[in-house]
């Protein structure tokens, strides 16, 4: 026993891909998380007095339950959630509330942060299984207390369950554990035809891809860029390489991008997997800049920093990686970290429980060329580079730019400044020439439909 409590976590993975066919189906899986919350609402508020709470989500390929707490009773909760699963009633007058409710919220995303929507664009644009915002809002809108209740009926009888029992648990507590899920669901195995594939599309290499859009919400200023580069399906040199490139941009992206450019105070960059593909994703939001004046600084930063890192001292670079094995290795903080950690690699299908101790033998075995190689194949300005830039244009912003922006630029990069003559002006990276074929992304399906695909890395 590693915290010595006398708790404990269950996980289980309820695989039901119907949940995610078609925007109606994809309502109803929310209104049926929504309506068993609601259902359990005073059963669960005791528990949650008692130590114990729970959380049912919707996932990629279902439902997912996890279930935490003392163990003493733990299992009285987790038998009275699934219970709830297999078989929900529900009154109209809670099924009005919840559809209102759900409408609301589709509607309220189209006033989110445009960072959001870029992200939206862009998952839709990889073959995520998302739908247009609006189909989706004239789904709920239709949606009967019918509908849920024949989608309840159904949504359990042919699945895939996996579960995790952890923490303060005796092997054969963990294996009654697992025999109750099973006799109170009562399902049958998923058909393999019927299991989700979840694949990501493969960028050509040598090509950039643009996904322009207007913000959702007319009223918003705001620009943003989400700035794409895809590296591949997962391999222990690759995820030693991506992190220790995501280690050594982080701050200085931030630095240059948001503190001395002042674009904007929404700045990051991070590895990003989407369907078990493996990026790197640089986000910049601006009130003042439009998307494409964005990405050129992004592309600016990336080829600045690509000097820098060329010019950097082995010792600054050793620093570097020690420090990012030393978080690697960080002990996990609570039984909770730990769970979801091995949980993840059960849900990914690899069973790979040391999966970070691998990745920290190959981050050792790193040599600054090795990152200057990774670098060049795909981030930096290349023939092998695969980009996919996300940006959307907010209020007064014509798509793909347009003089002022053209104009806002050149005045940068020439060094005029419009405000406090004394204020020490910023000298701009110049914007590389970048000789990629640029692919316009106008119809998202058709574009998805055209592409290669990965191999379904998530099984």
């Amino acid at each position: 026993d590693t915290f010595f409590k006398p708790k404990g976590h269950v996980f289980i993975s309820i695989e039901c891909p119907q949940i995610n066919n078609t925007p109606e189906s994809v309502v109803l899986g929310q209104m049926f998380v929504r309506a068993t919350e609601e259902s359990l609402s005073e059963f669960s508020y005791d528990a949650e007095i008692s130590g114990l709470s729970y959380a049912l989500t919707l996932t990629k390929k279902g439902l997912q339950l996890t279930v935490a707490g003392y163990t003493h009773k733990l299992h009285v909760l987790l038998y009275k959630v699934l219970e709830r699963v297999k078989k929900l009633s529900i009154e109209k007058s809670v099924f009005e509330r919840l559809k209102e409710r759900i409408v609301r919220e589709y509607c309220d995303t189209k006033r989110q942060q445009p960072y959001r929507h870029a992200i939206y664009f862009q998952s839709r644009a990889l073959g995520a299984k998302k739908f247009a915002l609006d189909s989706t809002i004239e789904a709920a809108r239709k949606i009967e207390l019918g509908d849920l209740e024949a989608f309840a009926s159904t949504l359990t009888i042919n699945t895939d369950v996996e579960c995790m029992v952890f923490g303060n648990f005796t092997v054969d507590q963990a294996k009654d554990i697992v025999a109750k899920m099973k006799s109170i669901l009562k399902h049958k195995p998923l058909p393999p035809s019927l299991r989700a594939q979840l694949r990501c599309v493969d960028l050509a290499a040598g090509e950039t891809y643009l996904c322009q859009r207007k913000g959702m919400n007319e009223a918003d200023v705001n620009s943003c860029v989400c700035a794409l580069y895809q590296i591949g399906g997962e391999t222990y040199p690759m995820l030693a390489r991506l992190s220790m490139i995501c280690h050594l941009i982080r701050e200085p992206a931030f630095d240059q991008l948001r503190t001395k450019e002042q674009l904007g105070y929404t700045v990051f960059s991070l590895p990003i997997s989407i369907n078990g593909c493996w990026n790197v994703l640089v986000i910049v939001q601006s009130p003042s800049k439009g998307a494409k004046y964005l990405d050129d600084r992004v592309e600016a930063f990336i080829a600045k920093y690509r000097k820098d890192l060329e010019a950097m001292e082995e010792k600054t670079f050793q620093s570097n990686l020690a420090s990012l094995i030393k978080k690697k290795l960080e002990k996990d903080k609570s039984m909770g970290q730990e769970g979801t950690r091995h949980w993840g690699r059960i849900l990914f299908k690899d069973y790979d429980f040391d999966r970070r101790e691998k990745e920290v033998a190959e981050l050792k075995k790193l040599e600054k060329k090795d990152i200057l190689d990774f670098f060049d194949r795909y981030i930096a300005i290349s023939s092998t580079r695969s980009k996919l830039s996300t940006q959307v244009f907010g209020k007064d912003r014509p798509i793909g730019g347009g003089k002022e922006d053209e104009e806002k630029a050149k005045e940068k990069a020439e060094g005029q400044q419009k405000g406090d003559k004394e204020e020490e002006e910023v000298e701009l990276p110049p914007v590389p020439e970048d000789p990629a074929k640029k692919v316009s992304i106008d119809d998202v399906e058709e574009f998805v439909r055209s592409m290669n695909l990965y191999p379904c890395f998530l099984r």
